[in-house]
């Protein structure tokens, strides 16, 4: 016959960890330093653009030219580098 505290050990290591992992997540939330986005804006966007495998390089050079064109069109945007 199994005794209740063979039973009831599984549930106090639950029961402990929950409340382990609870308090770790309060902690963290108090301790990691604020402020993951800059305080003023840094004035840079970057981006990524993205074409098929089996693009040949001549055309994606053409695509880089006009979202180049698109992007130096903008009165906002000083730079661009790619």
């Amino acid at each position: 016959m199994v005794s209740k505290l063979y039973c009831s050990f599984p549930n106090f290591i639950v029961t402990n960890h929950s409340a382990a992992v609870r308090t770790a997540t309060i902690a963290l939330f108090w301790l990691i330093p604020k402020g993951f986005f800059p305080q003023q804006d840094t004035g840079q966007i970057v981006d990524a653009s993205e074409a098929p495998p089996d693009i040949s390089a001549a055309a994606i050079a053409a695509r880089q030219i006009a979202l180049f064109d698109c992007a130096v069109g903008d009165p906002a945007v000083a730079n661009v580098n790619s």
